[in-house]
C-alpha cells in the first residue's frame, strides 16, 4: 500500500528565511509535500509564492499542525517559543531554523549536509526535534573536514563577516534607510540594530537584546564542536557587516606538514564548495547570493618574510563567501529528508 502524501508546514513563512525555505522544499524529494505555510501578525493572510504556486499563508495557532508530519520553525524565536510544544503534542517532527528549539527545547543541533564525523550525535527513531546547525558552523566544519583528509591541522582562526539579512526583513530595512540618510544628512534610524552599520564594520551593538554578536560567536563554536567533535576548534571573531546579503569568512589554517596550493584546493573542492583558482575570476558577496554552493579562494603564505619560500607552506588563508539564506534551509530541508527516511511507515504487525 503506497504511503499517503506528505504533510508539512513552515512556521514563518512570511519571513525571508520561510521564504526560502519554501522554494528550497519545492524543488527537493519533498517537493511533492502537501505544504501549509504558517505565520503570526501582519504576515498572516498575505500571498506569498512556494515554488511556482501562488498560496495565502494561514494565521499560526495550536490546531494548524493537526495531520502534519514535518513542522519547520523559520519564524522569530518569539513565534517559535509559542507554538513547538502544540507541534510536537501534535505528534510532528520539528526542524527549526531559528536558532530557539537549542534553547528551550533541547534539538539535537544536525549539519546534515555534511558527512557524520566521529563522536558527532545522530538521529534515531526516537529523535523528534532537530535544530538545524549555523551556517557559518557547517562552512567551517566543511573546510576543516576536506582540509584533514590531506594534512592534520595545528591550528584554525577565521573572522567571520555577518550580513543584515541575519535578522530579517526589518534588518534590511533599516540598513537601507541608514544609508540612504546619512548621504542625504538625515537622522538615522537605529530600533534594530541599536546604532550604525551603513558604511562600518561592528564588533559589538548596541543595547539590543535581539542582537548579541558574542553569543552568535558562541553558538558558532558551539555547533561546529557539535557536529564536529573531533575537529580543531576554532578561534573566532564575528563582525556585522555593512551588507545585505551573503556571508564572509576569512579563515587562516595551519597544517602540520607543507603542501602545495594545488594539494590544498583538490582536498576543498566538492559538492557545496566551489575552489576558484584565479582571484580575477572571484565573485564578490552580491553575486554569490542565490548561488548553491559556497565560493573559495585559497591563497599560500609565502614560508619566507621575501615571500619567496617553497612552493609548498603549511599556511593557508581561505576567503569564502555563501548565500546565508540557500545554506541555511539547504540544510534545514536535508535534516527533514533524514528525519523522514527514519519515520515509521505502515501497520506494526
Amino acid at each position: 500500500m503506497p504511503d499517503k502524501p506528505l504533510r508539512a508546514a513552515i512556521v514563518g513563512a512570511g519571513t525571508l528565511l520561510g521564504k526560502a525555505l519554501a522554494d528550497e522544499l519545492a524543488r527537493s524529494p519533498l517537493g511533492s509535500a502537501d505544504l501549509r505555510l504558517l505565520d503570526a501578525g501582519e504576515e498572516a493572510g498575505r500571498l506569498t509564492a512556494a515554488g511556482e504556486e501562488v498560496t495565502l499563508i494561514q494565521p499560526v495557532d495550536a490546531a494548524s499542525f493537526s495531520g502534519c508530519e514535518f513542522v519547520f520553525f523559520a519564524a522569530t524565536a518569539e513565534v517559535t517559543r509559542t507554538y513547538w510544544r502544540a507541534a510536537l503534542d501534535a505528534g510532528c517532527r520539528l526542524v527549526d531554523l531559528s536558532g530557539e528549539l537549542e534553547r528551550s527545547g533541547g534539538a539535537l543541533v544536525r549539519a546534515a549536509l555534511l558527512p557524520d564525523e566521529p563522536g558527532a550525535a545522530v538521529p534515531d527513531l526516537q529523535t523528534r526535534a532537530v535544530a538545524s546547525a549555523h551556517p557559518m558552523a557547517i562552512l567551517l566544519g566543511l573546510l576543516q573536514g576536506r582540509l584533514t583528509r590531506v594534512a592534520a591541522l595545528r591550528s584554525v582562526w577565521a573572522t567571520l563577516l555577518q550580513p543584515a539579512a541575519e535578522y530579517g526583513q526589518p534588518a534590511l530595512e533599516e540598513l537601507h534607510r541608514q544609508t540612504t540618510n546619512l548621504l542625504s544628512f538625515q537622522p538615522m534610524p537605529d530600533a534594530v540594530f541599536g546604532g550604525q552599520i551603513a558604511f562600518s564594520l561592528r564588533a559589538t551593538l548596541g543595547e539590543v537584546p535581539a542582537i548579541n554578536l558574542a553569543a552568535t560567536s558562541a553558538t558558532i563554536g558551539r555547533h561546529l564542536h557539535l557536529i564536529a567533535p573531533q575537529l580543531l576548534p576554532a578561534a573566532l571573531q564575528l563582525i556585522q557587516a555593512p551588507v545585505f546579503h551573503g556571508y564572509g569568512i576569512s579563515a587562516g589554517i595551519e597544517l602540520e606538514r607543507p603542501l602545495d596550493l594545488a594539494a590544498v584546493q583538490a582536498a576543498l573542492a566538492g559538492p557545496l564548495l566551489s575552489v576558484i583558482a584565479d582571484s580575477a575570476d572571484f565573485p564578490g558577496s552580491v553575486q554569490a547570493v542565490e548561488e548553491r554552493d559556497a565560493q573559495v579562494l585559497v591563497r599560500a603564505v609565502p614560508q619566507t618574510a621575501s615571500g619567496n619560500g617553497a612552493s609548498d607552506s603549511t599556511r593557508y588563508w581561505c576567503w569564502m563567501i555563501a548565500d546565508n539564506l540557500t545554506l541555511a534551509v539547504q540544510n534545514g530541508v536535508a535534516c527533514a529528508m533524514e528525519l523522514n527516511r527514519l519515520r515509521p511507515r505502515g501497520a506494526v504487525q
